[in-house]
């Protein structure tokens, strides 16, 4: 899909990862990237996209209720979310292709470095403001909601592993049903998932067998294509493995960089392929998951349905714009700034949210914007102590500062 160079190209060898191999030819090429677009202005988008998630997951101080009310209904956390999967599909595919090429192992380290310890941090967080609640809350926490034994050690060592399958510590203690204390980890997981199946496709791809018979995007494109396959009938498969109904979007993300990279007859396919996959999954999301039938046509023609979709198809359209975009210094600096507090806003707003929830009975705008503007600080500090060290390894695996 996006890893299309030939194996004359790039070589057919057994992948290295030598530290001072791959990482010196991705600073020289860097160099000679300089002010030719090399960076992206997704930070401000990919901020905007958390903070629609923060804002969907606070209506409830703003409304007593707020499906009623259409903005809340829309479900701008949906979009946010799902547009995320898909400029990951455009971010891991350029970074394959200049960073990583031929260096699988740095590619997963790296990732692992970007998502498991900000969220393990997260957990921490999330903990302490749990324990605090308990023990102060003016209103205790609603025990149908937050089970009696949720800060216990095996709650806490299911939480700290749910992100690794084959790793979750409730595979081994079969703790079946648990307390999430950062309760939109799905979407991490589901990232986790799509980050693993490119290390494998990746690892196969440069191995001197399958280098010297097919490009790694031939071998993309088939397993895509089964993947694709697979979704098509994913009612059947749901119960085994559920992230497969989210292939699309990450799949959109790879074509639209594979568009910016030249356009031919296969990305323009798998537009035509990926699209309306996509936005059947996203409209029976919102509903619920619901089945294709006449039901979901109903609600679909709806205002609140067809302007959920509308918006989609807008923040996915956005992607390709604004990978051509200029941005002088000030701009980049603003960008990454804010680029910055995406992840840990994503991951630490929920704390905030349970606070507030426990502790506050009025409702109304203020408080609202009280716990986005929480939210924001605690995203704030969580960047600065967690995720400054540990970008400096990163930047050091990645073999170039960003």
């Amino acid at each position: 899909m996006a890893f299309s160079r030939s194996p004359a190209a790039e070589g057919s060898g057994p992948v290295t990862d030598r530290p001072g191999s791959a990482s010196g030819q991705v600073a020289d090429g860097m160099k000679g990237e300089q002010g030719q677009g090399a960076y992206k202005v997704f930070g401000i988008y990919r901020f905007v996209l958390a903070l629609l998630v923060v804002v969907s997951h606070t209506w409830e101080f703003a409304f007593e209720a707020p499906e009623r009310h259409f903005l809340s209904s829309i479900g701008i956390g949906n979009i946010g979310v799902m547009a995320f999967f898909i400029l990951s599909g455009f971010i891991i595919s350029e970074a394959i292709d200049r960073f990583y090429w031929g260096r699988p192992y740095s590619f997963l380290g790296n990732r692992f470095l970007r998502l498991i310890p900000p969220f393990w941090a997260a957990i921490g967080v999330s903990v302490l403001v749990h324990a605090a609640l308990i023990n102060h809350g003016t209103r205790a926490l609603p025990a149908a909601y937050f089970p009696a034994d949720m800060l216990s050690i095996e709650t806490i060592l299911v939480n700290l592993t749910e992100l690794i399958p084959i790793l979750n510590v409730n595979n081994v203690i079969g703790l079946k049903a648990y307390y999430h204390f950062v309760s939109y980890a799905w979407a991490v997981f589901i990232e986790v998932m799509f980050y693993l199946s490119v290390f494998a496709i990746c690892l196969l791809s440069w191995q001197r067998f399958f280098g010297r018979y097919a490009s790694a995007g031939v071998l993309l494109y088939c397993m895509g294509g089964g993947i694709l396959l697979a979704h098509l009938c994913h009612e059947y498969v749901h119960t085994l493995y559920r992230p497969l109904s989210f292939v699309p979007y990450f799949v959109l993300g790879v074509l639209l960089y594979r568009l910016r990279k030249g356009a031919g007859a296969v990305e323009w396919t798998g537009l035509v392929v990926v699209l309306p996959l996509m936005l059947v999954h996203f409209s029976r999301y919102i509903q619920g998951e619901v089945p294709l039938d006449h039901a979901w046509v109903a609600n679909l023609m709806t205002a609140r349905g067809l302007t959920a979709l509308a918006l989609l198809v807008m923040a996915a359209g956005l992607i390709y714009p604004l990978s051509y975009a200029d941005a002088g210094r000030r701009l980049k600096n603003a960008d990454r700034w804010f680029g910055d507090l995406s992840y840990p806003l994503y991951l630490n707003h929920y704390a905030i949210v349970v606070g507030f929830a426990t502790l506050l009975d009025a409702k109304g705008a203020r408080y609202q914007l009280s716990a986005i503007l929480l939210s924001l600080a605690l995203a704030y500090g969580m960047n600065v102590v967690v995720e400054v060290p540990l970008r400096r390894i990163r930047n050091n695996i990645r073999g170039v500062a960003l």
